[in-house]
């Protein structure tokens, strides 16, 4: 899997308003996948509409997965 560029991160944690988008906790934040990418992903840049921002909990029980 190829990491979101720092732009796309940024404009990401943007749009969802600096919090996870299924419980909407404030920390622990990263950013993550809309769909899973499997073993290897894809070689290309994931692009703002790819990803979302997700908290450390939401994102170990993928409460996230929209």
């Amino acid at each position: 899997m190829t990491a979101p560029s720092t732009r796309v991160r940024a404009l990401t944690y943007k749009r969802d308003e600096y919090k996870c988008v299924a419980c909407g906790a404030t920390d622990g934040l990263s950013w993550q996948h809309r769909a899973a990418t499997g073993m290897g992903g894809r070689k290309a840049r994931p692009r703002l509409e790819e990803g979302l921002t997700a908290c450390a909990l939401c994102n170990a029980g993928e409460e996230w997965a929209v």
